[in-house]
Protein backbone atom coordinates (compact mmCIF):
# COMPACT_ATOMS: atom_id res chain seq x y z
CA UNK A 1 0.00 0.00 0.00
CA UNK A 2 1.14 3.72 -0.99
CA UNK A 3 1.34 6.33 1.37
CA UNK A 4 0.63 9.08 -0.34
CA UNK A 5 2.06 12.51 0.73
CA UNK A 6 -0.19 15.11 1.81
CA UNK A 7 -0.05 18.84 1.88
CA UNK A 8 1.32 20.25 4.92
CA UNK A 9 1.42 23.01 6.65
CA UNK A 10 3.65 24.94 4.34
CA UNK A 11 2.27 23.81 1.20
CA UNK A 12 2.27 27.12 -0.61
CA UNK A 13 0.28 25.76 -3.72
CA UNK A 14 -2.57 24.78 -1.40
CA UNK A 15 -2.82 28.57 -1.05
CA UNK A 16 -2.30 30.11 -4.30
CA UNK A 17 -5.94 28.55 -5.46
CA UNK A 18 -9.22 29.60 -4.28
CA UNK A 19 -10.24 28.40 -0.71
CA UNK A 20 -13.81 26.19 0.13
CA UNK A 21 -16.10 28.37 1.52
CA UNK A 22 -17.43 27.92 5.84
CA UNK A 23 -19.50 30.77 6.95
CA UNK A 24 -21.75 30.53 9.96
CA UNK A 25 -23.83 33.64 11.60
CA UNK A 26 -24.90 33.75 15.31
CA UNK A 27 -25.26 36.02 18.19
CA UNK A 28 -22.51 36.53 20.91
CA UNK A 29 -24.39 36.02 24.36
CA UNK A 30 -22.66 37.81 26.95
CA UNK A 31 -20.62 36.06 28.99
CA UNK A 32 -20.19 33.13 26.55
CA UNK A 33 -17.14 32.50 24.23
CA UNK A 34 -18.01 30.62 21.05
CA UNK A 35 -15.36 28.46 19.52
CA UNK A 36 -15.45 27.52 15.46
CA UNK A 37 -13.20 24.81 14.79
CA UNK A 38 -12.38 23.96 11.26
CA UNK A 39 -11.22 20.76 9.77
CA UNK A 40 -9.18 22.45 6.97
CA UNK A 41 -6.84 25.48 7.75
CA UNK A 42 -7.78 29.09 6.80
CA UNK A 43 -6.03 31.26 4.41
CA UNK A 44 -8.82 34.32 4.33
CA UNK A 45 -11.13 34.91 7.20
CA UNK A 46 -14.10 38.16 7.33
CA UNK A 47 -15.82 39.00 10.24
CA UNK A 48 -18.67 41.10 10.56
CA UNK A 49 -20.02 42.71 13.99
CA UNK A 50 -23.36 43.08 12.67
CA UNK A 51 -24.52 45.20 15.61
CA UNK A 52 -24.78 48.94 15.93
CA UNK A 53 -21.55 51.07 17.19
CA UNK A 54 -20.38 51.14 20.49
CA UNK A 55 -21.39 47.16 20.85
CA UNK A 56 -18.14 45.48 20.47
CA UNK A 57 -17.10 41.86 19.34
CA UNK A 58 -13.82 40.11 20.62
CA UNK A 59 -12.07 38.09 18.23
CA UNK A 60 -9.61 35.86 18.96
CA UNK A 61 -7.33 32.99 18.24
CA UNK A 62 -7.50 30.69 21.18
CA UNK A 63 -10.58 30.69 24.19
CA UNK A 64 -8.34 31.54 27.11
CA UNK A 65 -6.91 34.57 24.44
CA UNK A 66 -10.65 35.64 24.25
CA UNK A 67 -11.21 35.77 27.77
CA UNK A 68 -7.46 37.10 29.32
CA UNK A 69 -6.84 40.15 27.42
CA UNK A 70 -5.35 38.53 24.19
CA UNK A 71 -7.89 39.73 21.33
CA UNK A 72 -9.29 42.43 18.60
CA UNK A 73 -12.29 44.53 18.72
CA UNK A 74 -14.87 44.70 16.13
CA UNK A 75 -17.40 47.55 16.30
CA UNK A 76 -20.83 47.41 15.72
CA UNK A 77 -21.00 47.94 12.11
CA UNK A 78 -17.57 46.91 11.28
CA UNK A 79 -16.10 44.23 9.41
CA UNK A 80 -12.55 42.57 9.51
CA UNK A 81 -10.88 40.61 6.84
CA UNK A 82 -7.30 39.16 7.32
CA UNK A 83 -5.33 36.53 5.24
CA UNK A 84 -3.94 34.40 8.34
CA UNK A 85 -3.88 30.21 8.14
CA UNK A 86 -5.88 29.32 11.49
CA UNK A 87 -7.65 26.03 12.52
CA UNK A 88 -10.28 27.84 15.53
CA UNK A 89 -11.38 31.20 15.67
CA UNK A 90 -13.45 32.43 18.89
CA UNK A 91 -15.64 35.14 19.60
CA UNK A 92 -17.42 36.63 22.59
CA UNK A 93 -19.31 39.95 23.12
CA UNK A 94 -17.08 42.75 24.64
CA UNK A 95 -19.73 43.83 27.46
CA UNK A 96 -21.59 40.84 29.19
CA UNK A 97 -24.82 42.66 28.76
CA UNK A 98 -24.46 43.12 25.13
CA UNK A 99 -25.45 40.25 22.60
CA UNK A 100 -24.05 41.56 18.99
CA UNK A 101 -24.68 39.30 15.90
CA UNK A 102 -21.79 38.55 13.86
CA UNK A 103 -20.87 36.45 10.59
CA UNK A 104 -17.96 34.41 10.07
CA UNK A 105 -16.36 33.65 6.91
CA UNK A 106 -13.28 31.53 6.12
CA UNK A 107 -11.70 30.31 3.20
CA UNK A 108 -10.56 26.84 3.77
CA UNK A 109 -7.26 24.80 1.78
CA UNK A 110 -6.65 21.50 1.42
CA UNK A 111 -4.22 21.34 4.41
CA UNK A 112 -5.73 18.82 7.20
CA UNK A 113 -6.15 21.06 10.73
CA UNK A 114 -4.07 18.33 12.22
CA UNK A 115 -0.87 20.15 10.63
CA UNK A 116 -1.31 23.43 12.20
CA UNK A 117 0.72 23.34 15.49
CA UNK A 118 -0.82 25.16 18.46
CA UNK A 119 -1.26 28.59 19.37
CA UNK A 120 -1.02 29.49 23.07
CA UNK A 121 -1.89 32.79 24.46
CA UNK A 122 -0.20 34.42 27.55
CA UNK A 123 -1.41 36.34 30.12
CA UNK A 124 -0.17 39.73 30.48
Amino acid sequence: MLDNAKSGFNSATEYMISGLPWVTSSIATGGTTFGYQFDKLSKHIIVSNNDSAGKYLRVGFTKNGVEKGNYFRINGGSTVEFDTRIKEIYVRADNNADSPPFSLFAELVNVDSSMMPVLRSEEH
